[in-house]
């Protein structure tokens, strides 16, 4: 049969109608999608497998460390089980350590009293010895007390002899006084009880027989009882006058002098007259002696005297003890870091300690490489 126009048609019409074409279509369509499907069923395989590898590995790893775990945990009691008891051991050594040398030390004190008690110190001889230097000891001191006194003593008697001396003297200079004892005056005034003596011994009244009255004075004198009545009195006021002739109006003659002189010497005289013996008192070196000899028997040991101690170790001589007053050692430990490189990783280099980071650039100018990158011109102002 002729190929024709309408037969071609008639045959198109017959394969569409019939159900080869469908499955042609879905042969061709699954064509289409196998790649894609490919793909899906492949990642599915390999999420699912990585998921078990993982579960896997993680339950494998969980396991090793509970084992590590355990064992360390183990290891580690064992190791601080047997520190402690190497310390309990350690105090248990010492305990005993310096408790024997408390028991021999003790021994040795003992036993060391013993021997000096028999054959180097007698304590009953020592205490009557004692006994005889305190008993010397406080005769003497009695001894220079008594001394002490009595020259004490004569040396006021012969300041106070003197003293009247060189009042008398000069009474027998002043004759024109001697008026004033009996005639009220500016010496003798009728208002006073009593009348004050030149040596500071308070006499009292004597007033005529005319001024004693019981309104002024309280009670009657006897004229009898008046000590300036009769010889006696004459001999005791009696006065050798040797200026009776001079006027009177002549400056009172004497070694008398001012207030003003009297306390400038007092004040000069505690530092003129001073001396170590007058600062202290008279049994100072005495007492002093004696508290040298009694701090010297108390402190007194044995020539085998030895007094047991426990050893105390030293620590040991650290690095800087024989490196004093020097520079520090230099280790490799001293690093710098140099100027970063563009293109390059940073590194770090030793160089020598002590320096500023200036007194590097002369030699890190001569390390320094070039780098690829281009550097732009540095930017100059313009004139």
């Amino acid at each position: 049969m002729p190929f024709t126009e309408e037969g071609n048609t008639w045959c198109q019409e017959g394969y569409a109608n019939h159900g080869l074409g469908r499955r042609y279509h879905r042969v061709q369509a699954a064509e289409d999608h196998y790649a894609a499907e490919m793909r899906a069923a492949s990642d599915i395989q390999r999420i699912f497998r990585g998921a078990l590898c993982r579960f896997r590995y993680e339950r494998v790893r969980r396991a090793i460390e509970l084992i590590q775990r355990v064992y360390r945990g183990f290891v580690t009691r064992c190791e601080v089980q047997a520190l402690r008891w190497a310390e309990q051991a350690r105090r248990l050594k010492d305990q005993q350590l310096a408790f024997f040398n408390a028991q021999a030390e003790s021994i040795q004190r003992v036993f060391k009293g013993f021997w000096s008690r028999r054959y180097l110190h007698d304590f009953y001889a020592m205490k009557r010895y004692l006994l005889e230097v305190v008993e010397r000891g406080e005769r003497s001191r009695t001894y220079l007390q008594e001394v002490a006194d009595a020259h004490l003593k004569e040396q006021l008697e012969e300041s106070a002899r003197a003293q009247e001396l060189a009042i008398q003297k000069t009474l027998s200079e002043c004759g024109h006084l001697v008026s004033t004892i009996s005639c009220p005056g500016v010496y003798n005034s009728p208002y006073a009880k009593s009348q004050p003596h030149v040596l500071g011994e308070v006499q009292p009244k004597q007033a005529p027989q005319g001024d004693v009255t019981p309104d002024s004075v309280g009670f009657v004198v006897a004229r009898e009882a008046l000590p300036c009545y009769g010889i006696q009195a004459y001999e005791k006021f009696l006065l050798s006058t040797a200026t009776a002739n001079v006027g009177r109006q002549q400056a009172i003659q004497g070694p008398f002098k001012t207030s003003r002189q009297i306390a400038l010497l007092n004040s000069r005289a505690a530092t003129n007259f001073r001396s170590l013996t007058s600062s202290v008192r008279y049994d100072k070196v005495d007492k002093e002696v004696r508290m040298q000899k009694r701090i010297a028997k108390m402190t007194y040991k044995g020539p085998g005297f030895r007094v047991m101690k426990t050893h105390v170790s030293r620590p040991g001589p650290t690095v800087q003890a024989d490196s004093l007053y020097t520079a520090p050692v230099e280790f490799r430990s001293d690093y710098t870091e140099l100027p970063k490189i563009p293109g390059k990783v940073q590194f770090l280099t030793a160089v020598e300690s002590g320096k500023s980071f200036q007194d590097y650039t002369a030699e890190l100018a001569q390390q320094e490489v070039t780098s690829e990158v281009p550097r732009l011109p540095p930017l100059t102002p313009k004139a």
